[in-house]
């Protein structure tokens, strides 16, 4: 059976915890919103700008998906996934500077990046990551993703 985390304690930090995840949804679909609005401000026409903001949002979420998500199926180790999180928050409020929501942008590159920062080290710590050893178990083992079998 496979479950996310070392524990089926909540995390040690549930206000952080939900912070985190206002900051991922602020990243995923705040990227589609500036997406859409650079394209209606650029003339493209409400089908191109409905295209780009869903096409944005998909791919950063099948990215996020794919290699940071807890039960991802390519988990980046911690450092790697530490740098696609932090490139993610700086492209986005980059995004965000482009469709003229220069504070809005500068919160996200800077803000939400620490907070995601903050985030996951404090839940690699909870899951029990790093060198130690998986519940139950006698050997250590090197651990870096979330998931327990």
């Amino acid at each position: 059976m496979r479950h996310s985390g070392g524990s089926s304690k909540p995390p040690p930090n549930l206000p952080l915890a939900a912070l985190v995840f206002v900051a991922e949804l602020v990243l995923w679909f705040g990227l589609g919103l500036a997406v859409f609005t650079i394209v209606m401000r650029g003339g493209g026409g409400p089908l191109w700008a409905v295209v780009g903001g869903a096409g944005a949002t998909i791919a950063v979420v099948a990215l996020w998906g794919t290699f940071v998500a807890p039960r991802a199926p390519r988990r980046l180790r911690f450092g790697p996934r530490l740098a696609i999180i932090v490139l993610l928050d700086l492209a986005t409020g980059a995004v965000f500077i482009a469709a003229g929501w220069m504070w809005a942008g500068i919160a996200v590159a800077i803000g939400g990046g620490a907070v995601q920062i903050a985030g996951q080290s404090v839940m690699r710590d909870w899951a029990g990551q790093g060198r130690g050893r998986l519940p139950g178990s006698s050997t250590p083992q090197a651990l870096d993703t979330d998931d327990v079998t």
